[in-house]
């Protein structure tokens, strides 16, 4: 009896989940659970993508921890949208007996998701694309997919009460301290923007204030402050896939810098290689600028001079590649004052992320830049003490930063599972 008993409670427990599937109004989902044998290899490749949680929520497929031994390579790249939130884009590419399979998949976020939204989203859209790698495979056994159709709050166009336009506001302040040094800093920052495929148009102001106290052994001691404030605005159109103009300003004030008062507004045209569409695998852009600005400085400068207006023109370069054996991003900017070419200026920043071979991986990041045009440089001596606390910019010629950075893992090539103990 009891034997019998137990059998009936079996029975209704594995029908349960069928049945309360069957009367829910679900969404397009997926409920699978295969023998880890019967599993799709799969790589993920992302950043910022709650890796964790998808593997805690889809748990028909095996994840390997090295991209050559996978069925499906799964690349996952994220932006920001113009409203705040975040568009992900998946790229499913197939690999051995998958290889001629490849999809493209896109997930929006708004700005109003809470984080469990987002990733909830995310996994919904992932588990879709894996549906055409999974279908013919031992996995299709276990596979159950329901639909409910939108309702017509869903389906009706919502009208924007803002026409595009968001806000963002952040201030805040920092205080430290202990028995020789105190520091209290204060920080603001406002922007506007509205981004639509035709326009770009951006405002931002910040500004930030530092003061600082030393007391030293002999019982002296030495207050110090900086402040600067900045003012970017950008208009910008699109012209074509490959065309942009546009029209920055800018207003500034920096005790670092010896500016009082800097003003400038700036016409720039920009061309890419590829359509602006395929943002999210390759960019290769050219900006070209004619920035005409007013200075006011706070001190005389090298230059004997307190004021000047000057004209220079600007050319960017800018490269950026996504794809499965690494991303590089790389921008060269140079520079120079139309009415003396020998102040100028060039700027190199590059990172490259390379998959070497299985198992292996190379990180590297530098920037360095040429400098020949500090014409905000004060005429005041600098004092040992501007020197070590980095309170006045100093003359240089160049400048560079750099990083380097290997990883190796090996063992088991499986790594399916989730513990956050600790």
């Amino acid at each position: 009896m009891k034997l019998r008993y137990n059998a009936i409670i079996l029975i209704f427990t594995a029908f349960l989940p069928v049945s309360l599937l069957a009367k829910g109004n679900t969404k397009a989902t997926l409920t699978v659970n295969p023998p880890a044998g019967h599993r799709v290899n799969v790589y993920i490749d992302c950043h910022n993508c709650y890796l964790g949680y998808i593997k805690s929520h889809i748990k028909f497929i095996n994840y390997v921890r090295d991209n050559t031994v996978a069925d499906v390579y799964l690349l996952i790249s994220r932006v920001g949208t113009a409203s705040g939130g975040h568009e992900y884009t998946m790229k499913f590419i197939g690999r051995h007996r998958y290889a001629d399979k490849r999809d493209t998949l896109n997930y929006i976020a708004s700005s109003t998701d809470t984080r469990d939204d987002e990733r909830k989203g995310l996994v919904k859209r992932i588990k879709i694309g894996l549906v055409p790698f999974v279908i013919n495979s031992d996995v299709s056994k276990y596979l159950n997919i329901k639909y409910e159709k939108p309702g017509s709050s869903t389906e009706t166009k919502q009208h924007d009460h803002w026409n595009h336009w968001v806000f963002h506001v952040d201030a805040g302040t920092y205080i430290s301290g202990q028995k020789t040094q105190h520091s209290f800093s204060l920080n603001s920052f406002l922007s506007a923007e509205r981004i639509t495929n035709k326009w770009k148009i951006r405002f931002n102001t910040s500004g930030h204030f530092n003061k600082n106290k030393y007391v030293f052994s002999d019982g002296s001691e030495t207050r110090t402050h900086q402040h600067s404030e900045n003012y970017n605005g950008l208009v910008a159109k699109s012209l074509s896939p490959h065309w942009s103009i546009g029209l920055y300003s800018n207003a500034s004030s920096s005790t670092y810098n010896n500016i009082d008062l800097n003003v400038g507004a700036s016409p720039a045209l920009e061309y890419n290689i590829f359509p602006y569409s395929e943002y999210s695998q390759h960019e290769l852009s050219f900006r070209y600028e004619v920035i005409p600005y007013y200075s006011n400085y706070t001190h005389e400068t090298i230059y004997l001079k307190n004021s000047q207006f000057v004209v220079k023109q600007q050319l960017s370069i800018h490269l950026n590649l996504i794809q499965p054996w690494g991303e590089i991003e790389s921008r060269i900017t140079g520079s120079h004052m139309l009415n003396d070419f020998s102040k100028n200026r060039v700027d190199f920043h590059a990172s490259l992320d390379i998959k070497v071979f299985r198992g292996l991986s190379v990180h590297l990041w530098g920037s360095y830049s040429l400098i020949n045009d500090q014409i905000s440089l004060s005429k005041q001596n600098i004092t040992n003490q501007d020197v070590l606390l980095n309170l006045r910019q100093q003359a240089t010629s160049y400048s560079f930063s750099t990083s380097v950075g290997i990883r190796y893992t090996f063992g088991s090539i499986y790594n399916n599972i989730v513990n956050t103990r600790f």
